[in-house]
């Protein structure tokens, strides 16, 4: 199961759970587009690793790979 975490500086503001990766970016994009919303996204596999984050500037998700290169 992938989870998509939301986080702020100071707090763990939620996780949504799927199996489906395109839903939880989806989600996540639509979520990251909300003028009200804060904090930052992070897309993990089942075993914790991260497969990608929001980027907020951009628009867009980066993938693990592709964040320090």
């Amino acid at each position: 199961m992938l989870r998509l975490k939301a986080e702020d500086a100071v707090h763990n503001l939620g996780t949504v759970h799927s199996d489906d990766e395109a839903t939880l970016r989806a989600f996540g994009s639509a979520y990251m587009n909300d003028p009200k919303t804060i904090g930052s996204l992070t897309l993990y596999r089942s075993t914790g690793d991260v497969i990608a984050t929001y980027d907020v500037w951009t628009n867009e998700w980066k993938e693990a790979g592709a964040i320090n290169a």
